[in-house]
């Protein structure tokens, strides 16, 4: 649209999703089978301990391929929000943006932009904020950015173009 897309993620995102979920999920479960073939001779290697430890890899990988997963890279082109999950691109106004969400008391600072409804990147987006010194129940400076966009395209209208 503009011509110069700002990104919006930072290059945590794809540390988050693609570096940290997968090395979490291979060493927890090289642990939990080392805990089954009892090469950890340190403690009573129980059957309740050994399905202990198998239960909470399981949780846990399972949290974060749901929690990763969530996760793309996002870019603002204007007043268009542009996402390019798996090669394709697709654009969506920020006027169509239901609400503009941020974690709180988190390590890792997520933004979540709520569609509203069904699309093909699913009905929200989350990537990783970049730094920001922030009061200490403030906006992030980009959700404040965003929500004052949305806000001002919704005074000026056109939020009627759909995602493609």
């Amino acid at each position: 649209m503009s011509g110069e897309m700002r990104r919006l993620s930072t290059g945590a995102t794809t540390f988050w999703k693609s570096v940290f979920t997968p090395t979490w999920i291979a060493g927890a479960g090289a642990f939990t089978a080392a805990v089954w073939m009892d090469l950890i001779g340190s403690t009573p290697n129980t059957v309740p301990m050994r399905i202990a430890v198998l239960l909470a890899w399981v949780a846990f990988s399972s949290f974060l391929l749901w929690w990763g997963r969530r996760m793309t890279h996002v870019w603002l082109d204007g007043d268009e929000i542009v996402l390019r999950p798996g090669g394709r691109e697709y654009r969506l106004l920020l006027s169509q943006i239901r609400g503009i969400k941020e974690t709180r008391f988190q390590r890792v600072k997520l933004i979540t932009l709520d569609l509203g409804r069904p699309t093909p990147v699913g009905d929200s987006v989350v990537f990783v904020a970049p730094f920001a010194f922030q009061t200490p129940f403030g906006d992030h400076p980009l959700v404040a950015e965003l929500k004052e966009r949305k806000e001002r395209l919704r005074a000026g209208g056109d939020g009627n173009r759909l995602l493609h």
